[in-house]
C-alpha cells in the first residue's frame, strides 16, 4: 500500500502537482497537495487605462447554485489599502496587492472548488471577473494523517542508515588490511627463522666437518 501511495504521489509531481495551472480562455485549473500553499491567480481582465475601484474574492458554492461566499476585499483607489475579511472567514488568507492574487496557507480538502475573482469598475465601464478551479489532492497519507512529516523521517532514517552502512563498509575494509598485513608480517617471520635456522644448521654440520652437497638434478 505505501509502495502504490509512493508511486501516486510521484505521478502528481511528475504531471505537475502543485504551482503548475492549466490556463484556459477564462479560468483557469491550479493543482496542489494537502498542506501546501496554493496560489490563485486572478483571471479577471482589466483594461488599460480603467482604474478599477476594488478586488473581490469570492469562492462558488456549486451545491447551491453557484452561490457566492465573499472571502476578502481590498480597495484599489487607496495605497496600502488594507485586506478586509467577510464575516465568518475564519480562515487564513492573503491577497497580493500587485497582481491581485490569492493565496490559501496549508490547504485541505475543504479549500478545493472554486474561486471567482471580480474587479468593481468605475461608472461608464464594465465590471470583470474570472475563475478559478483550486484541486486538492490528498496525496500519499500514512495512518497517522502526516503524510510530509512521515515522509521527513523516511528520508533521515535512509541517511543515517547509508552512512552507517558506508562505516561499516570502510571498518571491514581496514580490519581486512590490518589481518591481511599481519598475516603477511608472521609469515615474514616464519619464513625469517626457518632461513635462520637452516643457516645455523649449516653452520654447525660445516664446524664437524659435514659437507652437504646437492647435485644438480636431470630433466628428460
Amino acid at each position: 500500500m505505501r509502495c502504490i501511495n509512493a508511486l501516486f504521489f510521484i505521478l502528481l509531481l511528475t504531471f505537475g502537482v502543485g504551482v503548475r495551472s492549466d490556463e484556459s480562455s477564462m479560468d483557469r485549473v491550479t493543482r496542489t497537495i494537502c498542506g501546501e500553499d496554493a496560489l490563485l491567480h486572478c483571471m479577471a481582465t482589466s483594461k488599460p487605462g480603467v482604474q478599477y475601484r476594488k478586488v473581490i474574492w469570492y469562492k462558488v458554492n456549486e451545491a447551491s447554485s453557484h452561490q457566492l461566499t465573499g472571502l476578502v476585499m481590498m480597495k484599489l483607489t487607496h495605497h496600502n489599502s488594507t485586506v478586509q475579511k467577510y464575516n465568518g472567514v475564519e480562515r487564513d488568507l492573503e491577497l497580493l496587492a500587485d497582481s491581485q492574487s490569492l493565496i490559501l496557507p496549508n490547504v485541505t480538502l475543504q479549500d478545493a472548488g472554486r474561486y471567482r475573482c471580480l474587479l468593481h469598475a468605475p461608472l461608464g465601464h464594465r465590471n470583470q471577473m474570472g475563475e478559478v478551479h483550486l484541486i486538492v489532492y490528498e496525496g500519499p497519507k500514512h495512518k497517522d494523517g502526516t503524510s510530509k512529516k512521515q515522509y521527513a523521517i523516511y528520508e533521515i532514517v535512509a541517511i543515517v542508515l547509508l552512512i552507517v552502512t558506508l562505516l561499516m563498509m570502510y571498518v571491514n575494509y581496514t580490519c581486512l588490511q590490518y589481518r591481511s598485513v599481519s598475516y603477511k608480517c608472521r609469515i615474514s617471520q616464519k619464513t625469517s627463522k626457518k632461513i635462520h635456522q637452516i643457516k645455523d644448521t649449516i653452520i654447525k654440520m660445516e664446524s664437524k666437518g659435514i659437507v652437504c652437497t646437492v647435485l644438480p638434478q636431470e630433466y628428460v
